[in-house]
């Protein structure tokens, strides 16, 4: 699974559109063009036969929350400066912060969506305006989170370990 920002799209946009599709073996990837040679991606992944899950890869990064000894004092030494990230872990966005297991313990930030039962493959969700929009949002609420983290993290660590995205 490719971490949520990336300089290579891995695929070609038809006619000018600014995102595009990737079929993976489990999974399909949103696409979308941020900038020249900048791209982001949401992975598409049918959880059960009612749910799709919109999910955007972080690499290990939220590690640092996960290994600390004391993550309730870590939460508020960051309060001030990024609250962002305290109403990730705290469950005060619609998003989770999970852990794939069959992705070498990778984090990433993802939603659950409630499909329609009468979409029997993962390709009936490709263009699906609800998808599409969770999923922007998603790319975006991820964008807001890495931007705090890097300019007002107090933690000069986690600015570092955003190059690992």
């Amino acid at each position: 699974m490719r971490n949520f920002i990336t300089t290579r799209a891995g695929a070609s946009f038809y006619a000018g559109e600014s995102y595009t599709f990737v079929v993976r073996q489990n999974h399909l990837e949103l696409v979308i063009k941020v900038g020249k040679n900048l791209y982001g991606v949401v992975c598409i992944l049918l959880t059960g036969p009612e749910t799709v899950s919109l999910t955007c890869n972080w690499g290990h990064f939220f590690d640092r929350v996960y290994n600390h000894k004391e993550p309730e004092k870590l939460l508020s030494m960051l309060q001030k400066t990024c609250p962002t990230v305290c109403e990730l872990f705290t469950g005060e966005t619609p998003y989770d912060c999970i852990t794939l297991p069959d992705e070498d313990q990778l984090d990433a930030i993802s939603i659950s969506l409630k499909r329609n039962m009468e979409q029997k493959s993962i390709f009936s969700l490709l263009d699906n305006k609800e998808v599409l929009h969770e999923a922007e949002k998603l790319f975006d609420f991820c964008c807001k989170l890495y931007n705090e983290i890097k300019e007002k993290c107090p933690f000069e660590g986690w600015k570092k370990g955003l190059m690992e995205i």
